[in-house]
């Protein structure tokens, strides 16, 4: 390495520092592992933190020195992070000059073209590609009447109908679609429209009571309470009822329970969702907290018949 008017030369930070933030780290590493060696490394490791050091740099790790298996793997892996925390930190632009002297020892092969993944990606978008074209091809020689036939050589009879068959068709049969724009416009693809459905939401759960009124508030006064009055909640038992017959109405129900002697019964018939069809019929049926004994005796209903507790969402 040599040093004159603040540039350096070394390869390694000349490639990395003209690199760095333009091909993704992976692919520059990939390249870097591949041509330089660990010396190298090492070497162009101790300029950069020196010269780091100098400036200053919050947070810089000590210089260490890798032993063992993958040791160059980690030089490098240590020279691209004091490369990467100077460029947060902005301060690229005030280290010296790293220049090349020897353009062989700069590799000349582009990070992208080492991903292979990358290249993959590409080969199946193009097969891809290439395979739509085809089937656009095809369904256009099909809508204009351009069918092969194959003939053998002892049917030379048929084979001259069959000229003269095309010919005359040649002559009906409209010319090919000239563009792609011709070819959607004359609707001989079945085009289907995608339209972006909302996820379904999940209902919000209900939150608990933090705190219930007591207090009794004369609403005889005239004072500003007497304006603030309230809507007691009525306490009611709530079931699911299934298993009844799809003939049973709400009243019927109704006046059932009614003379089974409970108070305040309310029968709702439940309806399926999205068109579907049920052999039983289904009820949300509430009364009276005061009826809870004859509400859960199962003597107070009919035979098969299936009480749930009713869960609120």
């Amino acid at each position: 390495m040599v040093m004159a008017a603040n540039v350096f030369v070394c390869e390694v930070l000349c490639f990395l520092i003209n690199k760095l933030g333009k091909v993704p780290i992976k692919n520059l590493k990939e390249v870097m592992m591949n041509f330089y060696e660990l010396d190298e490394f090492v070497a162009a490791k101790e300029l950069l933190h020196d010269e780091l050091t100098k400036l200053n740099l919050e947070g810089l790790s000590r210089l260490t020195r890798r032993q063992g298996d993958n040791r160059k793997q980690r030089e490098l892996d240590d020279l691209v992070q004091y490369a990467t925390r100077a460029d947060e930190a902005g301060l690229l632009s005030s280290l010296p000059t790293f220049v090349a002297a020897n353009l062989d020892r700069v590799p000349s092969i582009k990070p992208e073209e080492m991903d292979m993944c990358l290249l993959m990606r590409k080969l199946f978008a193009l097969e891809s590609s290439v395979r739509k074209h085809d089937e656009l091809l095809s369904r256009m020689s099909v809508a204009t009447g351009h069918v092969t036939h194959r003939v053998t050589d002892n049917d030379s009879t048929a084979q001259t109908e069959e000229q003269s068959t095309h010919q005359s068709a040649a002559d009906t049969v409209p010319a090919p679609a000239e563009t792609w724009v011709d070819v959607a416009t004359a609707g001989e693809l079945n085009w289907t429209v995608v339209q972006k459905k909302k996820p379904p939401q999940s209902p919000r759960p209900r939150r608990p009571v933090r705190v219930r009124g007591s207090k009794e508030v004369d609403q005889s006064s005239s004072g500003p309470s007497s304006s603030i009055r309230s809507v007691p909640r009525k306490a009611v038992l709530a079931a699911y009822v299934g298993r009844l017959h799809t003939d049973t109405t709400e009243d019927a129900l109704t006046n059932f329970l009614l003379k089974e002697g409970m108070k305040g019964v309310v029968c709702r018939k439940l309806k399926p969702k999205d068109g579907k069809v049920y052999k039983t019929s289904a009820f949300y049926v509430t009364c009276c907290t005061d009826s809870a004994s004859l509400f859960y005796d199962e003597n107070c209903w009919p035979d098969g018949v299936e009480l749930r507790d009713w869960i609120y969402k």
